[in-house]
């Protein structure tokens, strides 16, 4: 149904788009042989409102992702590879200039965009990651993180073929943090322990 938590969805035809730590997945995918049929559009400090952005130009200030050996915009890739299946791992790199609410709205702007490019594809939202307790700071802390997450998956009630898929609630601690077994720098990146998380939620063990 439209807006559950799901596990093991379907990997087959599908491009997962994300930032630094979705970027470190697909290393890990890569290193254990999984989600080989699936195109990761991941680069470090990408975002929510990057992902908007139709510009290539070279002071634009961030990059998009490669995509057959060229830096692309989101919605042109996805144009190209017309997906089955599409998932979202941002809004770490949004939360400091766009706050919760712009995050959310950014990423409403974003599905409708999708939803005209490729109308039949299911997008999923992957959960966004905590940080550490101690590299918490005034706007990028776990609060609003939370809230994030929370406002996403209450989202995905508005859209048919639109998923949310909890990860996070399996990697944090008492605190509501990233635990510090599955963090690779004491800031939010994480472990291969972390991916194999990942890997088991997303059903890419199988």
């Amino acid at each position: 149904p439209a807006g559950s938590t799901v596990e093991n969805p379907d990997l087959s035809e599908s491009v997962f788009i994300g930032d630094s730590v979705s970027l470190g997945f697909s290393r890990y995918c890569a290193k254990k042989g999984l989600m080989k049929d699936t195109t990761f559009l991941t680069v470090g400090s990408y975002s929510v409102g990057h992902a908007l952005s139709t510009s290539t130009a070279k002071d634009k200030g961030f990059q998009h992702p490669m995509y057959k050996g060229k830096e692309m915009p989101i919605r042109k890739a996805i144009a190209e590879i017309k997906p089955k299946n599409i998932y979202f791992c941002l809004g770490i790199n949004d939360i400091v200039d766009s706050g919760v609410e712009g995050t959310v709205k950014n990423y409403c702007k974003l599905i409708n965009h999708l939803r005209e490019d490729v109308p039949d594809a299911t997008v999923y939202i992957v959960s966004t990651t905590f940080l550490v307790d101690a590299a918490q700071k005034k706007n990028l802390n776990n609060l609003n993180l939370s809230n994030l997450n929370h406002n996403m998956k209450l989202l995905c009630l508005e859209y048919d073929n639109l998923e949310y898929i909890d990860i996070m609630s399996s990697l944090q601690d008492e605190k509501f943090a990233l635990k510090a077994e599955y963090c690779s720098d004491e800031y939010i990146h994480q472990t291969d322990r972390a991916y194999a998380v990942w890997a088991e939620k997303l059903g890419a063990t199988k």
